[in-house]
C-alpha cells in the first residue's frame, strides 16, 4: 500500500484546527516541566557521575547493563524529540487513525479526542523517562538501590492497557452521543 497511499486515504477528511483547551495546555505544561526537570537533573549531576552508569534495566527492574555516562543524555534527547513530535503531530489530526468513520458532524469531537490521546501519551512517556533518568542518576551516584522497582514493568503494562481500553470506550461512547 505504501506510506504515500496511506496518507491519501485521509485526504477527504475535514481539516479542522483544534484549539487546545485549558486542560490540554496543562497536560502539555506538565510534560514540558518533566522534560525540563529531566534535563536539569542530568546537567546538575553529570560531572559527579562515575564513568559507568546503568544503561539497561531488566523486566525485574534490576540494572543489568552498564555503559558510558554519556548514556544519561539518551532519554532527555529522545524526550525532546518526542515532545516536539507530539506538538507537530497534533497539527494534523485528520491524518490520525480513528475507531469510527470521520464525518463533518463528528470530526471536531474525534479530532479533539485524538489530540488529547497524543498529549496524554506524551505526558506518560515524559513521566516514565523522568523516573528512569532520575533513577539511573541516583543508582550511579549510589543514592538508591540498583533497581527501578519490581513493580515498575507490570504497572506500566497495566496503565497502558487501561489507557487503551478507556480511549476505546470513550471514543465509541462519544461517537454514539454525537449521532
Amino acid at each position: 500500500m505504501g506510506l504515500i497511499n496511506l496518507f491519501r486515504k485521509y485526504e477527504n477528511r475535514p481539516r479542522i484546527k483544534i484549539a487546545p483547551t485549558a486542560f490540554d495546555i496543562i497536560i502539555d505544561g506538565i510534560s514540558f516541566v518533566l522534560l525540563l526537570l529531566m534535563l536539569f537533573a542530568v546537567f546538575q549531576n553529570y560531572a559527579d557521575l562515575p564513568n559507568l552508569v546503568p544503561s539497561h534495566f531488566g523486566a525485574d527492574g534490576l540494572a543489568d547493563e552498564y555503559g558510558n555516562k554519556m548514556v544519561v543524555w539518551l532519554l532527555p534527547s529522545i524526550g525532546i524529540l518526542i515532545f516536539i513530535g507530539s506538538i507537530i503531530l497534533n497539527n494534523f489530526p485528520h491524518k490520525f487513525n480513528y475507531l469510527v468513520a470521520i464525518t463533518k458532524e463528528n470530526a471536531k469531537q474525534q479530532y479533539a479526542i485524538g489530540t488529547r490521546i497524543v498529549r496524554f501519551s506524551n505526558l506518560f512517556v515524559m513521566a516514565i523517562f523522568f523516573y528512569i533518568s532520575n533513577k539511573t542518576i541516583n543508582i550511579a551516584l549510589q543514592k538508591s538501590e540498583a533497581s527501578l522497582n519490581a513493580w515498575f514493568s507490570p504497572i506500566i503494562i497495566i496503565l497502558i492497557l487501561v489507557g487503551l481500553v478507556a480511549v476505546v470506550i470513550f471514543s465509541v461512547l462519544k461517537n454514539k452521543k454525537g449521532r
